[in-house]
């Protein structure tokens, strides 16, 4: 069999058909690659087919809301910073510096400073006086359901009646969260968590209710006897109550911490944006005096 022979234009045409060859194949193993995919994570593919889908069809990318920042009492104490910086420089500015509105003077941006240091002091004292008593309320319920234990103990000991030893023993699985009996399952159930502080001092109440009824009751041990268990009752109560108060007080004070930063015209950090703006209106946006406060940075509270 003869070979024929190619002249430079054959040659070309061959070189070009093997090329077209070879991007064919790559192509259809590409596809193959993608049809094989959805094998592996079906879920994940059909989701971003389904994203693509449509966004293809709104015309238009998605644009997520913009997230909002969460300042801590740290944060916001660099609004007092900047505020009592921008003072310093404002008084360099006097006799020049003559703002219109009376809100923009130095002597009233001195006075929301003070203000300012004091209700960020007001938060931070509150959290700690919150922090210690919520502290000392764990520690005292810490002891509660040990301490019963003994007590139910000692109850049956003390050859208690068994109707007064089952009901006792049904408040004990109440501090405890503990369910009594089995389950069957599928039946409905309702929830035996009544683990809260005021939940908790109930079933304490209750347990000592038992045990004023109970004449069999009684201890040598000074921390089981009913009298003790009264008191430790009552210092549970003052405990919670102090507790929840405190933690009351230092909401509020986050409360009027964040009206007196936020507060539209009259806010903190209204007020000082204001005076910069008073400031570029009187020197101008190019003049030192406002590139002196230009950088100080005035932001609201979202948390």
């Amino acid at each position: 069999m003869k070979t024929k022979a190619l002249n430079g234009t054959d040659f070309e045409q061959l070189k070009k058909d093997l090329s077209d060859t070879n991007e064919a194949a790559v192509q259809a193993q590409s596809e193959q690659v993608i049809a094989d995919a959805p094998m592996s994570n079906p879920t994940g593919v059909a989701k971003r087919l389904k994203e693509r889908v449509t966004k293809a069809q709104s015309g238009s990318p998605s644009l997520k809301a913009p997230k909002k920042r969460s300042v801590n009492n740290a944060g916001i104490s660099e609004n007092v910073y900047n505020g009592e910086s921008m003072v310093d420089v404002l008084i360099t500015l006097e006799p020049t510096f003559n703002p219109i509105n009376p809100a923009h003077s130095i002597a009233s941006l001195t006075a929301k400073n003070v203000a300012g240091r004091e209700m960020l002091g007001e938060v931070r004292d509150t959290k700690l006086v919150k922090t210690l008593d919520g502290n000392a309320r764990r520690v005292e319920f810490k002891i509660l359901k040990k301490k019963f234990t003994r007590v139910f103990n000692q109850l049956m000991a003390c050859g208690a009646p068994d109707g007064t030893v089952n009901n006792a023993k049904i408040i004990l699985d109440l501090m405890r969260a503990k369910r009594r009996g089995k389950v069957k399952e599928g039946a409905k159930t309702h929830s035996i968590s009544r683990q809260s502080f005021n939940q908790m001092i109930d079933h304490v109440s209750d347990f000592l209710v038992l045990l004023a009824n109970c004449p069999e009751y009684g201890s040598n041990v000074p921390e089981l006897t009913l009298e003790a268990l009264e008191t430790y009752r009552d210092a549970l109560r003052v405990g919670n109550s102090k507790a929840s108060k405190s933690k009351a007080e230092w909401n509020t004070s986050i409360v009027e911490r964040n009206e007196f930063f936020n507060a539209q015209n009259t806010g903190y950090v209204a007020t000082f944006q204001a005076t910069k703006r008073s400031v570029k209106a009187q020197y101008g946006g190019d003049s030192p005096q406002y590139h002196q406060v230009a950088h100080f940075k005035f932001n609201r509270i979202y948390s």
